[in-house]
């Protein structure tokens, strides 16, 4: 009797799911970011550029505090925007009190967070543009997952504008490094450009001492 409590003990034990803990955000702060239309915001303020279809929460005007969640995205949305790896970029808009970031979290397919920041966390405001980032959240990976995420932020002490979280792509450059660089035209270009400005110059040139009249050369030249 003892053994067949024991064997049906064990067996549940084995058959039971195994509770996985939440992995871990690690908040950096003074790094800056651009937040672009492929670094799209979950939740944000109505400046945020994000493709067409990809959806954020919009802040709400004077919140100063409180919970946000962004919109359910599928997995697949959140991969062929910003691939199975990526970050949460985050752009506060302080005048006096320092931001305070209380919780983030990643959740899959409802349930326990799979993802969680614990804060509270201050993140002073660097960087004094709208749009670039003064700290984010790394890193999430979405690799072999599928079904629906949500993401979720709890803050504090927003006296300002109303920030951003956006997604950056593993790999992305910081600001100096991500802006594309001025089109500088082709030597060829150029030098064809040049031989046509002074063939103008020239024509017009010859006509001019042709006809110190000017506009009078046309008539001129088509009497018989």
């Amino acid at each position: 009797m003892n053994r067949t409590i024991t064997g049906l003990l064990t067996l549940s034990l084995l058959l039971a799911p195994i509770e996985v803990g939440a992995v871990p955000l690690t908040l950096e702060t003074g790094v800056s970011y651009q937040q672009q239309q492929n670094r799209p915001c979950v939740i944000g303020d109505p400046s945020c550029h994000s493709s067409v279809g990809f959806e954020f929460t919009l802040i709400p005007v004077g919140t100063s505090a409180g919970t946000l969640t962004s919109p359910v995205y599928t997995l697949d949305q959140l991969r062929s925007t910003a691939g199975n790896r990526f970050s949460v970029g985050i752009d506060v808009n302080q005048a006096q009190q320092t931001y305070s970031l209380e919780s983030f979290q990643f959740n899959i397919n409802g349930g326990a967070a799979e993802y969680t920041f614990t804060g509270p966390a201050d993140i002073p405001a660097v960087n004094k543009g709208n749009g670039f980032s003064d700290a984010r959240l790394v890193s999430f990976d979405i690799t072999g997952l599928t079904g629906s995420g949500v993401f979720s932020a709890t803050f504090a002490n927003a006296d300002a504008g109303r920030e951003q979280f956006f997604l950056i792509p593993e790999g992305a450059g910081l600001l100096t490094e991500s802006e594309p660089p001025a089109h500088a035209p082709e030597p060829g270009t150029l030098l064809l450009l040049a031989t046509s400005m002074i063939g103008v110059g020239s024509a017009a040139w010859r006509r001019q001492r042709r006809s110190p009249t000017g506009g009078r050369i046309a008539s001129e030249e088509g009497e018989t």
